[in-house]
Parts: structure tokens; sequence; C-alpha cells
């Protein structure tokens, strides 16, 4: 079983509201977040996964109550179904292939609490760790019985086998499982702007997008400033919100 690792919160700054003030990099400025309405928005992204390792950072606000799907590369359940990650009240699940048999739940640590938190999904192939505001909390590292593989579906953001509803920022994909030492960098730094070196021996992610801060809170698409490049870029089809008044910091 995993408790809360001590290490990990150890010298973390102090927050409000769930919220790091400063600290790894010192204080940050943030302008904007997105906010999906659980409806019809979503992020399409040219991302696709590369291999049985995968990691993912974001900072959520999610709409209390409710689903919500984070991050997925398929709407339907089917066998394209590669990964299907969100929360259920407070029940995480991963998803790993097709069908229910392969939804398990790896933690119970509460989101939908009308804070902003932090949260980090790594996969390493055979097993699978969620962290939230920086420590792994309420559940067991997951033996994956269907391990991630690559694939040929783009990743979306925002959307699975249904969609997002709620505030997201600072999301960034590595190809590789970040390391505890990892997540708290990105953590202990607040909703950090420069990531480019954490993560993947100093290389740092490999797609990147600020939701909004690099797009000035403007229109359809967000750049990717991770190492994938324009091709990476994120595109929301049906539109989105851009908040400026209600940001992690």
């Amino acid at each position: 079983m995993l408790g809360t690792d001590l290490s990990l919160s150890a010298g973390r700054p102090s927050t409000a509201n769930g919220i790091p003030s400063s600290g790894g990099g010192g204080a940050f400025t943030n302008t904007y977040a997105v906010e999906f309405d659980g409806t019809d928005e979503f992020m399409t992204t040219g991302y696709t996964f590369a291999g049985s390792t995968f990691s993912a950072s974001m900072w959520v606000k999610p709409t209390l109550g409710g689903a919500n799907r984070w991050i997925g590369d398929d709407t339907t359940g089917g066998n394209a179904m590669r990964l299907d990650f969100g929360n259920k009240s407070t029940n995480w699940f991963v998803r790993l292939g097709a069908g229910q048999s392969t939804r398990k739940t790896v933690s119970a640590a509460v989101v939908n609490d009308g804070a902003w938190h932090h949260v980090v999904l790594t996969i390493n192939g055979t097993s699978v760790k969620i962290y939230v505001d920086g420590s792994t909390t309420g559940g067991d590292v997951w033996t994956a019985g269907s391990p991630l593989s690559a694939g040929s579906n783009a990743v979306m953001v925002g959307r699975g086998t249904g969609l997002y509803d709620g505030l997201m920022d600072e999301v960034a994909f590595w190809d590789v499982e970040l390391s505890s030492f990892d997540v708290t960098t990105l953590y202990s730094g607040g909703a950090v702007s420069d990531i480019s070196s954490v993560g993947n021996s100093g290389a740092g992610p490999f797609a990147f997008w600020r939701m909004g801060d690099n797009n000035g809170g403007t229109g359809t698409t967000i750049t990717n400033l991770g190492s994938g490049g324009s091709t990476n870029n994120g595109s929301f089809p049906n539109g989105i919100t851009f908040e400026s008044t209600d940001i992690p910091s």
C-alpha cells in the first residue's frame, strides 16, 4: 500500500488553496488557464504514445462532483484504447487497453474540492502511479495487466471516453517515467513556467502546453513548448474559454 511519502512533502513551501506560493525556481507569474465546459470542449494534440513509458503533469481544478476524463487517446472504449485517465467522485482510474476489466483505481486522493491541485501520472511499462500535490496517496501501485504500448491515436486533453469539466493549466507529457524527485520539483515550483530541464535526464518534456500564456489567451491553438515542436501544438476544435482570474500560481 502507498501512504503519503513524507520525503516528498518535507520542505515544501506553504500553500493557499493547495497551491505553493513560491519555491523551486521561486515565485512565478501565471496569466491564463483554460476552462473546459464538460459538454463538447477538449484539446487535440499531435502526440502519440512512443512506447511503454509515459508521464503527464497538470494543474487542475475540477468542477465539484461528477466524472472527469483528463487525458485519453480513444473516445469509444474499444480495442484502440490505450489510456483513459481521470477521476470519478473520489475514485481515480487508469485504463490501459480495452474494456472495463483494465480499469483500475490507484488513488483515492480528493481533487474535486474547489481548490487547485497538481496531478502527475507515471507509467513505466509494468506499473502506474498517481501523485497529487507532490505525494503518492491513497492506493496501491497498480501492476498493469495491459501495459501501455506505442499507439497510432493522438492523445487528447480533456477527453477520453468522456469529457473533463473544470479548469486546467500547465499540461506536460514525457515519454519517460518521471521520478519522485522530478515530481517534487514540478510541485514545489508551483505552476512553474520553465520546466524545460525537468525529467528525461534534463531534456525536459516532449510536449508542454501553457494553456494560453504564450498565446495571449486568445484563439484555439496552444503552442507546444516541449521538444516535440509545432507538430504537437494543441487545438480546441469546439473553442475554449480562457480564465484569467482563477489560476494556479
